[in-house]
This record gives structure tokens, C-alpha cells and sequence, in this order.
């Protein structure tokens, strides 16, 4: 059986088409894919980004650069956004994350690394505010309750693979006057890496963790409010929650200069560590059973200073449970220690 001379024209248009069609798509991806990485269609995006969060928080944001290198890497510079008093929430130099794009259409959130360098994180809850300073950004994110029940979704997640962290001069300023607290820190560096990275099932394994350069104050004076049913909140949570599997091993911690002030006891203390590091063999936070292959501790000074305190007045008040302390006690076992130094 021949092939008739116009099936074969019909075959050959068919195929001129489909091939001119492929070649256009593909085309057309090829030129989105450059025009990303230019820096007019990256600013246009950037402002984009700017607008949309500003409407979205009622706030100043800025985003001074931005830059896309498809497909699998991100960088921010000169980020700003204020809080609803128009202080500093959050300013950074530079946020790069390597991140593999394609792998979020098979629901895995890929980053091979990230690296954070001189950003300030200031979280603050002052009266009268009741809540922290960052509660506007879950507001206006968080969907509006369902009218209806909805269906159970029953499909999984997205899957974290989570590599390298590495955070470089990181400001950070914790105050919560309705509990009483104050913290500073300034970090140095920071560099970690992450084997497993699973919220779902609570695991987590971090071979190593290195920490230098460290300065910070931790305060704590009269809170103004009383929260209660705390104790029993986190309680019933810890019941509630899957157990965390936890696996470390080496941590190392260099040059760290802390100080700590309690205003109510009139107490303080501080301590200059030169260099800590350890090495976990093996960690069951449900029984709070910590095995460690050793530790080592050199160039330490620690200081702890009693002032005088006003004697309070007592109050009749009913007895009550510590809901949060935990049954069993800890235990921990040392293979091999090393103190060389320290005073």
C-alpha cells in the first residue's frame, strides 16, 4: 500500500507546525529566562515586590537590589521594613539563597545554602501593645477562617533539604515587657550545616555547628503583665506535639562574651569563653538522656555578683502544680573532659 503524494504534504505541514510550535515555546522560555537576569526586568520586579508588600503591610518596605539567577539562585541587599511605630523590624545588607526553583513543582523546598551578612532583627512587644511588633506581618497573611468546614487534605506537605547556613554580623534585639525581658545579641558568624531537615516527623540531624564572636546582654527586670495559663498552654502542647528526634554532632564555640543582669534579685553575671567544644555521641530529649564523646572548655572566666534585694511582701496564695517540669531528671554522660585555663 503506497502513500498518496498529498497525505504526504499533510504529513510533512503537520510536522512543520509542530516543530515551529516547540521551537517558539521554547524560545519564549529562553527569553524570559534572559530578560530575568537583566537589571531593568529585575528592578521592575523589585518595585513590584516593594508595592505589593507595602500595600499588603501598611509599612515602609524597601528592597535596594535585587538579583535572580535563574534557576537557582537569589540575592537581596539593602532590605528595610518598619513596624506599625515606624521603628526598625528588620534591615539587612544581604540575603542570598541558593535555591533549586524546578524542585518546587515537585513540593521540596531545596536550599543548598544560605547566607545572611549584617542584618538587624529587632522584636519588641511594649505596652500598651499586647503582641509583638512582627503580629501585623501574620495578620495580613493569614487566611480568613473558612465559611465552610473544608476537606481534609490528605496529600503531603512540602519536603525540606536544607544544606548550608551561614550568618555573617547578625544583630539581633529581644524585649518583651510583659514578661520582663531583654536581650541583645551581636553575632559574628555563624555556619552551620543540616544532614535532615524535617518539621513533619520532628527530626533533625546538624553534624556540625560553629559559633565565634559573640557579645550580648540578657536583662531581666519587673514584667508589667502576668500571663497567665502559660504553664498549662505549653503543657498540653508538649502532650499534643510529636516527640523531636534530634541529632548532633560536633559543636564548637569561640570567643563568647555574655553578660547577664536580674533587676528584681539584683544579681549579676557574665562569662568570657574562649573556646567550647563537644561532641554528641547520642540525644533522647524524651528522656532527657544526653551522651557526649567529650568536652572541652579552655580560656574561661565566669562572674557572678550578689547585690543587696528588698525583702517582698508575702501574699496568701494557693498552692499550685508546675505544669512544665518534667518528671524525669536529666542525665548526662561524659566520656572525656578537658578544662584548661578557666576561672
Amino acid at each position: 500500500m503506497t502513500i498518496s503524494e498529498k497525505a504526504r504534504k499533510i504529513a510533512r505541514r503537520i510536522f512543520r507546525i509542530t516543530l515551529t510550535t516547540i521551537l517558539i515555546i521554547f524560545g519564549i522560555l529562553l527569553l524570559i529566562i534572559i530578560l530575568i537576569q537583566t537589571g531593568p526586568v529585575q528592578n521592575y520586579v523589585r518595585g513590584k515586590a516593594e508595592a505589593f508588600l507595602e500595600n499588603k503591610l501598611h509599612t515602609k518596605v524597601r528592597i535596594g537590589n535585587l538579583y535572580i539567577g535563574f534557576p537557582s539562585r537569589i540575592i537581596l541587599k539593602n532590605i528595610y521594613l518598619e513596624d506599625r511605630r515606624k521603628d526598625t523590624l528588620l534591615s539587612g545588607g544581604k540575603i542570598e539563597v541558593a535555591i533549586a526553583m524546578f524542585r518546587l513543582l515537585k513540593k521540596e523546598i531545596n536550599v543548598s545554602n544560605l547566607e545572611l551578612e549584617n542584618v538587624t532583627l529587632n522584636v519588641k512587644r511594649q505596652m500598651p501593645d499586647s503582641v509583638f511588633n512582627y503580629q501585623f506581618i501574620v495578620d495580613a497573611f493569614q487566611s480568613a477562617p473558612p465559611k465552610s468546614p473544608a476537606k481534609v487534605d490528605t496529600s503531603a506537605g512540602f519536603a525540606f533539604v536544607i544544606g548550608t547556613l551561614h550568618f555573617h554580623q547578625i544583630h539581633a534585639l529581644y524585649q518583651d515587657d510583659a514578661s520582663g525581658n531583654a536581650v541583645q545579641v551581636n553575632l559574628g558568624d555563624f555556619n552551620t550545616k543540616l544532614k535532615k531537615f524535617d518539621p513533619a516527623h520532628q527530626t533533625y540531624d546538624i553534624p556540625t555547628i560553629t559559633l565565634r564572636d559573640v557579645s550580648g546582654t540578657v536583662r531581666q527586670y519587673k514584667p508589667i503583665l502576668i500571663l497567665q495559663h502559660l504553664a498549662d498552654t505549653i503543657s498540653v502542647r508538649n502532650q499534643q506535639s510529636e516527640p523531636v528526634h534530634l541529632t548532633l554532632g560536633t559543636i564548637d564555640f569561640t570567643q563568647i562574651n555574655l553578660a547577664y543582669r536580674d533587676e528584681l534579685q539584683n544579681l549579676d553575671a557574665g562569662i568570657r569563653l574562649g573556646n567550647f567544644h563537644t561532641a554528641a555521641e547520642s540525644i533522647d530529649l524524651a528522656t532527657l538522656h544526653f551522651k557526649l564523646k567529650q568536652i572541652a572548655l579552655h580560656n574561661t572566666a565566669a562572674t557572678v555578683r550578689f547585690g543587696k534585694t528588698s525583702r517582698p511582701v508575702v501574699q496568701k496564695t494557693t498552692k499550685t502544680t508546675d505544669t512544665i517540669s518534667h518528671s524525669g531528671a536529666w542525665l548526662v554522660d561524659i566520656a572525656g573532659l578537658v578544662i584548661d585555663s578557666t576561672q
